[in-house]
């Protein structure tokens, strides 16, 4: 066992997760842009997809004979779908030396956004060298854990890229944000109490949870969520809104859940009500 013998190995190995890669990549080139997140719960520990100094992927999405991941290690790279290798990599870490993991990573064009540490930062990465475009932050604020002070029904954090391409869009604490895709300068927001204040119908002792959030035409977003009483352990029904950014505009659809129906039922009912709009599926708890 000398030296060549050890080579050999290294080499055979190396091969062996090249050939990974490019399976994965295959895998997710059935499509332009794709989002790749899958495993049986008896291989965690097992059958990992690791890379060294890169880790295990919570994100990957591929584009262009690269696959962009995030890690649970607050790695961000890009990797060559040819070869494997590390084309670029950054380590996003917080003062405290806390790892600081990434919520969502989304690919528009040649550009990289990504929401970290519980949804308070934003970022645009260029994606061909990984270079920093911009920083900007929500103000939710990021516990030591990476996550946002408060366990509440209302800490969902999500992320878009408008229909135009020209607003990032971030749902982070119960608040909306449109972030202009260019600058990343902050041109509105929209809190849940916004929200409840043009819902007609909704008293003030009503609290919506924003869950998710969907682009449709221009700067047009739709966000979903649900409404539940103050102090209620249960929510009572389900809100749809459109936030029009070219005008500023609001407009809040309320629907009741119809007793005995269970949430994929009014889940349903709302599909069929509101024309043609992109709906979150909400739990069926």
């Amino acid at each position: 066992w000398g030296w060549a013998s050890f080579v050999s190995v290294v080499d055979g190995m190396m091969q062996t997760l090249r050939r990974a890669v490019r399976l994965l990549v295959a895998a997710a080139a059935v499509s332009n842009v794709v989002l790749v997140n899958g495993m049986y719960e008896d291989q965690v520990g097992q059958t990992d997809w690791k890379l060294e100094h890169i880790g295990t992927p919570t994100w990957a999405l591929y584009q262009s004979k690269r696959l962009y991941v995030a890690t649970e290690k607050g790695v961000l790279a890009a990797l060559n779908a040819r070869t494997g290798d590390v084309e670029w990599r950054h380590l996003a870490t917080k003062r405290r030396g806390d790892v600081e993991q990434t919520d969502v990573l989304a690919l528009a064009k040649q550009y990289l956004f990504t929401l970290s540490a519980g949804g308070k930062y934003v970022r645009k990465w260029q994606a061909s060298d990984g270079t920093l475009v911009w920083d900007s932050a929500t103000f939710a604020v990021p516990t030591a854990s990476g996550g946002a002070d408060g366990e509440d029904e209302g800490a969902e954090v999500a992320m878009i890229v408008s229909d135009s391409g020209r607003h990032v869009v971030v749902l982070s604490h119960n608040t909306v944000y449109f972030y202009d895709a260019i600058s990343g300068v902050l041109e509105w927001t929209q809190t849940s109490y916004d929200i409840l204040g043009e819902a007609d119908g909704l008293n003030s002792d009503k609290m919506i949870s924003l869950s998710s959030v969907y682009p449709t035409s221009g700067d047009k977003v739709e966000v979903v969520g649900y409404v539940s009483s103050s102090g209620a352990k249960s929510p009572s029904g389900l809100i749809h809104v459109v936030l029009d950014l070219a005008d500023e505009t609001v407009v809040p659809t309320t629907y009741n859940v119809p007793k005995g129906e269970t949430w994929t039922a009014a889940v349903a009912t709302v599909r069929a009500a509101a024309e043609g709009a992109s709906l979150a599926v909400v739990s069926d708890a």
